[in-house]
């Protein structure tokens, strides 16, 4: 006789609005500073495959689907404002590519962005990819965070076009 085993469930994903845990911080902080899942995983004692839960309850919690948006979300809602802010000599963008940032931030990829910049995805490619180089780093949630702490992106940017 063998025994059967009832089927294990997976837990529901957070309802959309849940706060984040100190642990969907510590994993954000680790896109925040453009490492892969694999990385964060080992810095967290924790499996890759974990990291990828936590982001997919991150993004149902967020309502954030790319990893630079659910940076920019945790910049915006102070979640990450103890994070030490990476050295960096500042870097002065042009219209063109701060808007590239900018719509970045809020997930979009290649194609949504030259749609809302009426320009062509050749153009928009070759922006990202300047963007990048300029801001020294390799990923986009990586670009978004050190927009943030440049003061390219949120609140501090805001406040400099008001004045």
């Amino acid at each position: 006789m063998t025994a059967t085993r009832a089927p294990q469930s997976r837990p529901a994903r957070p309802a959309f609005g849940t706060p984040l845990t100190d642990r969907q911080v510590q994993v954000i902080a680790g896109f925040a500073r453009g490492h892969t899942s694999r990385q964060i995983g080992n810095r967290l004692d924790i499996g890759w495959q974990t990291v990828d839960d936590h982001r997919k309850n991150i993004s149902a919690a967020t309502g954030m689907a790319s990893r630079a948006a659910i940076v920019n979300f945790a910049y915006e809602h102070g979640y990450l404002d103890g994070l030490p802010p990476e050295y960096r000599a500042p870097v002065l963008l042009k219209p063109a590519y701060l808007d590239v940032l900018e719509l970045m931030a809020l997930g979009l990829g290649d194609a949504a962005i030259a749609r809302a910049l009426f320009v062509s995805l050749g153009a928009v490619k070759s922006r990202v990819k300047i963007l990048l180089r300029k801001l020294e780093v390799q990923e986009r949630q990586h670009a978004v965070a050190i927009g943030w702490q440049q003061g390219l992106l949120g609140r501090r940017s805001q406040a400099r076009e008001a004045a």
